[in-house]
């Protein structure tokens, strides 16, 4: 009975091994339009059918006799095998959204094996508002909108190209979409370019938006004391000039007025 046990236990070191479906990655994650890829392998040599399914769905078939039969396009297989095992590679083209699920692969009368598609997708990522312009060392928030991403996207900040890690985001799940808004608070120390980035783990580049901060610089107490000297100064001389202009037409009116009455006197005195 004991020897039984023991074959049994070492039967999966040796010959046992044959009879198993080995399928890989158990979990494979790709990029909206990119392609998927799983390895079926088993070491049982008098295997016939091998089926592929996707989400409960059968898209391919493969004969050990005469290959892959399928109808669809986006599905195909290559045959990987050796001394060693029989492998197929399943090709999952243009991978979507509705794509993402179980991929099963069924060697008939010998066993089965499941992996897990998972499909990511990106969105957009903005900064509204554009540029801003501030005074040196006013507090200035930026908002950063993901937006229609699959799964949550990580959103980031950059300041002139350096990472700044003070900001906030909260994520919403909307009709199988994440809607993400980061917050940035900052002091407005210098000019910079600011940006957010967006990316899922299977995007080559990370999506950006960028704005300009522009500081401006306030006026020290020297500049403000000069400026208000000068503005003094001004007002004072055009004061000046309107009473000089003031007292010279009533200069001018009164000699008018007293010549005027003088020439009437002279007149009457000359009538007499």
């Amino acid at each position: 009975m004991d020897g039984i046990w023991l074959f049994f236990i070492l039967l999966p070191e040796f010959g046992g091994v044959i009879l198993q479906v080995q399928l890989e990655p158990k979990n494979a994650t790709v990029y909206r339009g990119r392609e998927a890829r799983f390895n079926c392998s088993l070491g049982q040599p008098d295997w016939v059918i091998m089926t592929w399914s996707l989400k409960g769905s059968l898209v391919l078939t493969i004969s050990k006799e005469f290959g892959a039969i399928t109808n669809n396009d986006r599905f195909t297989a290559e045959n990987h095998t050796s001394d060693q095992s029989y492998m197929w590679e399943f090709f999952i083209k243009s991978a979507q959204r509705n794509d993402s699920g179980e991929v099963i692969c069924d060697v008939q009368n010998i066993g089965r094996n499941v992996a897990t598609l998972s499909v990511q997708e990106s969105g957009t990522v903005a900064i509204p508002g554009g540029n801003v312009t501030a005074m040196e060392k006013q507090q200035v928030t930026f908002y950063c909108l993901a937006l229609e991403w699959f799964p949550e996207p990580l959103v980031t900040w950059t300041m002139d190209g350096i990472a700044v890690d003070n900001h906030n985001i909260s994520t919403v799940a909307f009709e199988g979409w994440f809607n993400s808004t980061s917050t940035l608070t900052i002091l407005a120390n210098y000019s910079v370019t600011i940006e957010c980035q967006a990316t899922v783990l299977t995007l080559p580049v990370p999506k950006t938006s960028s704005v300009f901060l522009t500081v401006a610089a306030e006026p020290d107490e020297k500049d403000q004391t000069v400026l208000i000297a000068v503005t003094v100064s001004v007002v004072a001389v055009v004061l000046l000039v309107l009473i000089i202009i003031v007292l010279s037409v009533f200069y001018c009116k009164r000699r008018r007025v007293t010549a005027s009455t003088a020439f009437r006197q002279r007149t009457r005195q000359i009538q007499l």
